[in-house]
């Protein structure tokens, strides 16, 4: 695999040198080392723990990790036809990926790997791996990958930037507004609580049902550039359907978000932000959601599935000062679980919310090459509502990440 891996770069390099004159190749890259000091509470490594529990043995950690985070280490050929009509890019990606550990390591994964085509001056159509629609925006967070944190996902940003397979169509209709209509691979599996469905309720046996999803996911984005603000309206939406189940049984889950991100410069300063609210954000293929619908036995012995509402909201702001630039971000994270029509013995409504408070301190040392201090305080829940009707609630701890990241853009 590596050999074939190895191949395939070296030939995206001789196809670069020997692509005709009359058509443009740009090729770039990025290196990226995080170097960071983490402390994690006992509780986040447990998993979440009864809160004010006594006589739990609270072994925090603390550890120094040094590694390449996946994200941002990149490799990128993008190619243009002469008459501009044709546009193709491949972006390849290595290093520890998200959530991955001390010592992991991802091979070469194809990050982007999409044709754009121009059917006019104001509308283009991209087929292939590419970017989001919904909620695209994103703070300055970026420390910390392999500790799974990488522009606040999760922590008040449900992140659009992440690749999925799809078509989208860009439509300009002046340099001040831009729609884009995406249709994403609905991301049919069967890895949902609510797939598992009772075969026979009398004796309690369970199948795996297959999930049939027709429709694609739907997004869609409203770029709108006002003096100097951008707003960017978006929503999403996306139906799972399950076939084989059995009669009284529900069979799909709806997901849908809207999302309003927001970013300006003044001088010196910048603003940027995002606000998404939405339900069952947590199931298919969405990053940072959190929040995945409940699937659960009625009266009837039927399975019925309950929404969760997802909140999430962030805001960078940045300072410009010669070579540096100084940035403050807030995240706050709510899903929430009604208990309405659930009759599991001992079972009732779940919530939990989530904040993250940081600063980064990005240095432009060169033109190409940055060091960026970053500080990142995680705050979990320490009394999340986890479903139980008798009051006990659950402590998941809290986390630092603090260190430098190292960045040669080229």
């Amino acid at each position: 695999m590596k050999k074939i891996l190895i191949g395939l770069v070296a030939a995206m390099c001789c196809f670069a040198l020997a692509a005709p004159a009359m058509a443009q190749v740009k090729i770039s890259g990025m290196i990226t080392l995080d170097a960071f000091f983490q402390d994690v509470d006992g509780e986040r490594q447990f998993g979440g723990v009864p809160s004010n529990t006594v006589n739990f043995d609270r072994n925090d950690r603390q550890q120094t990790n040094i590694n390449l985070p996946q994200a941002l280490n990149r490799f990128d050929v993008q190619w243009t036809s002469e008459d501009k009509k044709v546009h193709g890019r491949i972006q390849l990606r290595y290093g520890a990926p998200t959530g991955g550990g001390p010592g992991t390591v991802q091979g070469f994964d194809p990050e982007f790997a999409y044709i754009d085509y121009h059917w006019t001056p104001g509308w283009y159509t991209r087929f292939g791996r590419q970017e989001q629609t919904f909620a695209i925006m994103a703070p300055s967070q970026s420390l910390g990958q392999s500790a799974a944190h990488i522009v606040g996902a999760g922590w008040g940003n449900v992140h659009g930037g992440t690749a999925r397979d799809g078509i989208k169509n860009f439509f300009k209709f002046s340099d001040m507004v831009r729609l884009e209509v995406e249709l994403i691979d609905p991301s049919n599996n069967t890895a949902e609580a609510v797939a598992f469905f009772p075969a026979d309720p009398g004796v309690g046996g369970f199948q795996v049902v297959e999930e049939n999803s027709v429709i694609p996911r739907i997004d869609l984005a409203l770029n709108i550039k006002i003096a100097n603000f951008v707003i960017e309206p978006s929503v999403t939406w996306l139906t799972q359907e399950y076939d084989g189940v059995a009669p009284g049984s529900e069979d799909t889950v709806d997901i849908w978000g809207a999302a309003l991100g927001v970013a300006a410069g003044f001088g010196p300063v910048t603003v940027r932000g995002e606000v998404t609210y939405g339900e069952n954000l947590g199931n298919a293929n969405y990053v940072g959601g959190n929040g995945a619908a409940i699937g659960y036995i009625d009266a009837n012995g039927d399975l019925q599935i309950e929404d969760t509402e997802v909140l999430a909201a962030w805001i960078d702001l940045g300072f410009n000062f010669g070579p540096a630039e100084i940035h403050g971000i807030v995240g706050y994270q709510q899903w929430e679980t009604d208990a309405v029509g659930i009759v599991i013995p001992g079972q009732g409504e779940r919530e939990r919310e989530r904040w993250m408070y940081g600063v980064n301190l990005p240095i432009k040392m060169t033109k190409n090459f940055t060091i960026k201090p970053e500080v990142m305080f995680y705050k979990d829940d320490n009394k999340a509502q986890i479903g139980r009707i008798d009051d006990v609630t659950a402590d998941f701890g809290d986390e630092l990440i603090a260190g430098v990241q190292f960045q040669l853009v080229f």
